[in-house]
């Protein structure tokens, strides 16, 4: 049991220092589109987490393709809630047209997508996971919590498209990881 306890830290903290080689490979420039897939709070937290780290975005929870314009960079919060799409007065169908048509418009016009999973256990399932798929799909780099990703979702997705999976603890790393991705800094 120890050794197997040991193996798991150790593998642990290999995942880790390739979340963070991957974080000071992958950049982004701003200004930045946040929306929401799935209409989950956890856009909300992604924004002031953005604002705490002084970036340039705009909060759009129903953005389109027209929503474009003047953004370098997008990131798409996914995780479903009945709830937020209730208030969003839009269904299931219908958001994730809308989120197909933004991830389509964005590859069509260059535009990286950042995909950030940020609400854990919580924000998993049948009703999140078709926005999870749709948006970890169209990412440049993924930002997850560890939490949400313990079957290896988004490892799978990130591994297949050859693409950064940014793993974190908790949802307060997201400001250091927002950083690092859209630093404006030169070397």
């Amino acid at each position: 049991m120890f050794l197997r306890n040991r193996l798991i830290q150790i593998i642990g903290v290999a995942v880790t220092l390739t979340s963070v080689l991957m974080a000071e490979t992958f950049k982004a420039d701003q200004p930045i589109l946040i929306t929401a897939a799935g209409q989950s709070a956890d856009v909300l937290m992604v924004k002031v987490l953005a604002q705490k780290a002084g970036l340039n975005f705009t909060l759009d929870k129903l953005a389109k393709g027209e929503s474009l314009d003047k953004v370098k960079s997008v990131i798409v919060v996914s995780g479903g809630s009945t709830k937020g799409l209730g208030a969003a007065k839009i269904d299931k169908d219908d958001e994730l047209k809308r989120v197909q048509e933004l991830v389509s418009a964005a590859t069509k016009q260059g535009i990286p997508i950042v995909t950030m999973h940020v609400g854990g256990k919580a924000r998993r399932g049948s009703l999140s996971d078709e926005f999870n798929l749709v948006a970890a799909q169209a990412g440049a780099c993924i930002v997850v919590v560890e939490g949400g990703n313990e079957d290896g979702f988004f490892t799978k997705i990130a591994e297949a498209n050859k693409v950064p999976l940014i793993s974190i603890d908790k949802i307060i790393q997201v400001k250091t990881v927002l950083l690092d991705i859209f630093s404006t800094e030169t070397e």
